[in-house]
């Protein structure tokens, strides 16, 4: 897991490189150690929570997919996603917020 400086003596624009790099779930790993206070890990860390929300939905909305597993892979990661985001203090929208923000094969989904 890789450790990020005080962003005041590493710099904003080389924190946003490093935490630009990462996939989501290190991001959100290496972010909630950092007091939110710390420019620029709080607003980094509303955008993660937020993508990994958006990738819940778009999950849940293509599980109803028929055919060659792609439903139960989108159902595992629901399933996964709903963990991340208990974990990380993400609010789990409501079925009526999925389907009307959820994209059917949208980032995250299978």
């Amino acid at each position: 897991m890789k450790k990020i400086e005080d962003w005041k003596t590493m710099g904003y624009k080389r924190a946003n490189e490093i935490l630009s790099d990462l996939p989501l779930i290190e991001r959100l790993e290496v972010l909630m150690g950092t007091p939110h206070e710390m420019t620029p890990y709080g607003n980094w860390l509303k955008v993660s929570k937020r993508q990994l929300v958006s990738w819940y939905m778009n999950a849940q909305v293509t599980c109803s997919c028929g055919g060659h597993g792609k439903g139960q892979a989108n159902d595992s990661a629901v399933k996964e996603y709903l963990q991340l985001m208990e974990k990380y203090n993400c609010p789990t929208p409501s079925r009526e917020m999925t389907s009307l923000f959820g994209i059917f094969n949208g980032e995250g989904s299978y």
